[in-house]
């Protein structure tokens, strides 16, 4: 919700006739599904703006942060290749889709008509960005779920190598998303996602998702050490935020 009261929603669509407002950044159904972005004014009598954002095949919007300034940074998944692909930007750090699904930043201006920046983010194989945060100097953090082995990482990543069909990750893009500043696997020998990442005191990060890895990277003394059953809830606290990089490499993190 901005400052004045204005609600913003996004989310995934196969309406044709979603509405949409005159010049928004398009207008016309395009896919499958299309990611919507729709702003509300205060009263919830009109529309602010209304916009798709999308290919020619499928694209879903699974979570949007707002800025202090009215623009919005989304993450989700899209559906490639296909002749007209996710909208991205030039000098994006992925401009190319890679495979079969992939994951998408991106960001909308506050008139809701432009795009900051939009940004593929994956492997050969499936990609969903699920969660997302914006640090107060504006770089991004992503997680969702990957099954790509090549998905992109950093040479400081805390983890490698994908360790099941799907592992976690977090990836940290700078603030016009041109560049992966931290990126890393995180998960065990079975499934595991992140869905949701908050910014912390002290620059912390804290990151939830789900798992069904026994091996799941657990610390010495935390609550519980031992999966409980089919699927479990896993709480992850990150280190402190550095300039530049983001760093992981902490004992919070270290493999049983």
């Amino acid at each position: 919700v901005t400052a004045d009261g204005q609600a913003t929603i996004t989310g995934w669509t196969n309406s044709t006739n979603y509405p949409t407002t005159s010049g928004a950044w398009d207008e016309t159904f395009s896919g499958v599904f299309d990611v919507f972005v729709t702003r509300l004014n205060s009263s919830g009598t009109n529309l602010s703006y209304s916009t798709f954002i999308g290919g020619d095949n499928e694209d879903r919007s699974n979570s949007l942060i707002l800025h202090n300034d009215g623009r919005v940074t989304l993450t989700g998944t899209t559906l490639c290749p296909c002749p007209n692909p996710f909208p991205t930007t030039a000098g994006a750090y992925d401009e190319t889709p890679n495979g079969d699904y992939d994951g998408f930043v991106t960001q909308l201006n506050n008139a809701g008509n432009s795009l900051v920046f939009s940004t593929f983010l994956g492997g050969a194989n499936e990609d969903r960005g699920y969660g997302l945060t914006v640090a107060g100097d504006g770089r991004i953090l992503v997680t969702g779920r990957t099954q790509s082995p090549a998905f992109p990482l950093t040479g400081d990543a805390y983890d490698g190598t994908l360790g099941g069909p799907r592992d976690a990750f977090v990836t940290v893009l700078n603030a016009a998303a041109t560049t992966i500043q931290y990126s890393t696997f995180l998960g065990g020998e079975d499934e595991d996602e992140g869905s949701g990442v908050l910014v912390g005191p002290g620059g912390t990060f804290i990151l939830s998702g789900s798992t069904r890895s026994a091996d799941f990277p657990v610390t010495p003394g935390a609550y519980n050490t031992t999966l409980n059953g089919d699927y479990d809830i896993f709480i992850v606290k990150l280190q402190v935020w550095d300039t530049p990089l983001f760093n992981l490499f902490l004992p919070l993190l270290q493999r049983p």
